[in-house]
């Protein structure tokens, strides 16, 4: 491996080619940016980041002090090993040398008034009985409001309606504990309560875990542990595992242009065009402001994007010759009603005999104190370290210097740190997922996307690995032969102007014989389609992936077994079956398993022309509240179909793809599964495909349309036999990558043995049999 701390390693400034084509481009070389690609580059595709500034790293930026013994983080500074398994799993392969926080001895505060006290680390300061109580309560009313609240998709439009100011007020809040939170929204996003929604700000601490776990200093807490190295040891290393010339330094992106119509992306930097099939954005939301798209984002994107704030927040780094604080029994925390530091923390590395003290300055006294000369800013921390230690004099003898970096002047983070905010009305308004949904060939990383340790490094990685997820999409060169790189997906028979009326669907939804008035009124969440041919298989799931429909005609009846195993760690799921022994067979089976819920819905097969065709009433989907979100609602069109949609949809990381026809389902269910495993596609990123639903088109294309038809998608059986030894390598390829081995994949989805055969049939067919290991 390559030095990780080399900053140079596989980096090159902007290239003057015209352009360039790739699968994926990821915009920002921060850690979600990082963590993306590698992702990305792990499932076979080719990619490029590009990095605006000259480093990579983003928020994370350490540098060593001037004598060279020591280093400190400008940006990110902590993790945790209990909660944060991303980072610190990164903490271990890069060999990190962890400095846990200090927080044994007193802390120290300092009033309103400017008195000052200490207390021990944990408990409440040292305030009077009746301010100590009240201080307590507000704590733990935030603190139980923000629990009640969806990490990912937080919903009150009361607490939404109000500031976090007028939220402390409303619960009658008093003086001291109206300081006591400008303290938190100051040091955890250099703002003031009347500037966030109290909606947002509960959520920010719901997403590290809570109010108490995301301001804790110890173990599971959201200031844990620090590097001695430096943060940026991981964005290097991630850096240093990248192939050469996938980083490009120097290289901001000014447009991204959608309507190309040759089914690329064009990513437009000051020297450069590049071409790619999707593109993958890390940087905050004030970056995007400065970036042209064409056409333009959705309004609830550009919304959020608008509205979003940075306060100001600076950590400035007090070097000192003696922990004088230590000696005089203090950890180093303190926490200020007046500033200029709201609150300081100790970040000495014992082993480089360095002693600091962080000040984090954020918020209205963060802003005065920016405005001071150099010198009066090392002075007036320096006053305020000596007072909050009763160590006036030895503070002003044992300082050394003074390091920092102001966010708010740093372009490509937005002019800000550590993550920005959200003033009252717009999270309801939009939603919280809304920011992070893909949108076109786009999708949304970053830590402000985060769902859990949204502002930490943490976020920003798990948002990285998200985006690489939904981005998962398949060159040409890894999909069947001449498969193109734009899929369209058109209304079979039921639309009689494809082009034009799908445009008003929602994007990658295959509709198959469906009332296009119908479409377009459902729920935006879910996809559902009355069919009206026999033998055929839909799949449904919300955007998040969770719930899954297979809704289909009757159960095979030459088939005397149904396989159940496959699924039963899903909470619940509802059935419908057709009324005849083969049905009541699979009832009873699914009956006895007591961890499901199970209903039939009796309404399904009244008034039915077709006995053996079953269709759900539009109330089962849409409006039974009984039906939760980690349900499977299961139609089956025979029991191998059901069971190979089960094991590759129902998983986290897989979404839905709708698949049509009476060929494909009666003939070809392999290798419809072998497409889903081998494209490995989300659902949210298929643009156009077209499929064959029975021995004609049942449906009129034009010349262009039917010559795409012809080059793109045709599942002949002379083709899958010239192309399946392909297929069975790249499947391989994609098992083993994830799985390590077939067998181990077998043996992590729990296959069915009958399953497990047929595809192994498949499999060893042709060259493939010195591929693949069944053993």
């Amino acid at each position: 491996m390559s030095n990780p701390l080399d900053t140079n390693v596989n980096m090159r400034s902007a290239s003057h080619a015209t352009s360039e084509q790739v699968d994926v481009v990821i915009i920002g070389a921060g850690l979600a940016g990082l963590t993306a690609t590698r992702d990305v580059i792990k499932s076979g595709l080719s990619c490029i980041i590009l990095e605006a500034r000259d480093r990579v790293g983003g928020k994370t930026w350490s540098q060593q002090l001037p004598d060279g013994k020591g280093t400190i983080d400008l940006g990110a500074a902590w993790i945790n090993d209990v909660n944060q398994t991303r980072v610190y799993a990164l903490a271990k392969q890069y060999n990190a040398e962890l400095i846990e926080q200090n927080t044994a001895g007193n802390c120290a505060i300092q009033d309103a008034s400017g008195t000052i006290s200490s207390f021990p680390y944990g408990e409440l300061p040292s305030f009077d009985a009746e301010a100590k109580e009240d201080v307590a309560r507000i704590r733990d009313m935030c603190e139980a409001d923000c629990q009640a609240l969806d990490t990912f998709n937080p919903d009150d439009r009361t607490l939404d309606s109000m500031s976090f100011e007028a939220y402390l007020h409303s619960r009658g809040a008093s003086e001291t504990s109206m300081s006591t939170a400008t303290v938190w929204t100051r040091a955890m996003l250099g703002q003031e309560p009347k500037d966030l929604s109290a909606l947002y700000f509960l959520n920010y601490c719901k997403s590290g875990g809570g109010l108490l776990q995301m301001r804790s200093d110890r173990k599971g807490g959201g200031q844990h542990l620090r590097v001695r190295q430096g943060m940026q040891l991981f964005s290097k290393g991630l850096a240093s595992d990248m192939p050469d010339g996938v980083i490009r330094l120097s290289n901001p992106v000014t447009a991204i242009n959608n309507n190309t119509g040759n089914g690329a992306v064009e990513v437009h930097t000051k020297d450069q065009i590049i071409l790619a099939r999707k593109v993958i954005t890390t940087v905050p939301t004030p970056v995007l402001r400065n970036i042209s798209f064409s056409p333009d984002l959705p309004s609830s994107k550009r919304t959020w994007i608008e509205s979003t704030t940075y306060g100001y927040y600076t950590k400035a780094m007090m070097v000192f010759r003696t922990p004088f604080w230590v000696e005089k029994s203090f950890c180093g925390l303190t926490q200020s009603f007046i500033g200029p530091a709201g609150v300081i923390r100790d970040t000495s590395s014992p082993a480089d005999n360095k002693h600091i003290l962080t000040c984090f300055l954020g918020g209205k006294p963060g802003f005065a104190w920016a405005e001071l000369s150099d010198t009066e800013r090392e002075q007036s921390l320096l006053k305020q370290i000596g007072q909050l230690f009763n160590a006036e004099d030895v503070a002003e003898k044992e300082f050394v210097q003074l390091v920092t970096y102001e966010w708010i002047k740093d372009e490509y983070s937005g002019w800000g740190c550590p993550c920005t905010g959200l003033p009252p009305g717009v999270l309801s308004l939009l939603g919280g997922g809304s920011l992070r949904e893909p949108w076109a060939d786009m999708h949304f990383a970053g830590t402000e996307t985060a769902g859990e340790w949204k502002g930490y490094m943490e976020g920003a990685v798990r948002s990285g690995e998200r985006a690489a997820t939904e981005e998962k999409t398949t060159t040409s060169s890894t999909a069947i032969s001449g498969l193109s790189s734009k899929i369209i997906f058109h209304d079979i028979g039921a639309i009689s102007d494809p082009s034009g009326q799908a445009s008003r669907l929602k994007k990658g939804l295959l509709f198959v014989s469906t009332p296009i008035e119908f479409a377009t009124t459902i729920d935006k969440r879910y996809l559902r389609v009355d069919l009206g041919m026999k033998t055929i298989v839909n799949t449904l799931a919300r955007p998040d992936g969770r719930r899954f429909v297979f809704d289909g005609p009757a159960l095979d009846k030459k088939s005397e077994n149904f396989c159940i195993e496959d699924v039963l760690g899903l909470k619940s799921c509802l059935v419908v079956l057709r009324s005849d022994a083969f049905g009541k067979k699979a009832m009873n089976e699914m009956s006895s398993h007591s961890r499901w819920k199970f209903e039939r819905d009796a309404a399904a097969t009244k008034n039915r022309k077709d006995p053996e065709l079953l269709e759900i009433s539009r109330d089962l989907l849409w409006k039974r509240s009984n039906v939760d979100d980690n349900s499977l609602i299961l139609f089956l069109s025979g029991p191998i179909i059901g069971r190979l949609f089960n094991e590759v949809l129902c998983k986290p990381d897989f979404y839905p793809i709708i698949i049509s026809g009476d060929r494909i389902m009666r003939d070809n269910s392999l290798l419809v599964f072998l497409l889903l495993l081998v494209l490995d596609t989300p659902f949210s990123v298929i643009e156009h495909i077209y499929l064959q639903v029975s021995e004609g088109l049942p449906f009129k294309l034009d010349e262009e349309s039917n010559r795409q038809w012809e080059k793109d998608v045709r599942f002949e059986a002379s083709a899958w036999a010239q192309d399946r030894s392909r297929w069975a390598r790249v499947l391989r390829q994609r098992l083993e990558g994830r799985y390590g081995s077939v067998s181990a994949y077998f043996t992590t989805i729990g296959v069915a043995e009958a399953t497990r055969n047929s595809i192994k049939e498949i499999l060893l067919a042709g060259e493939s049999k010195a591929l693949i290991d069944f053993s």
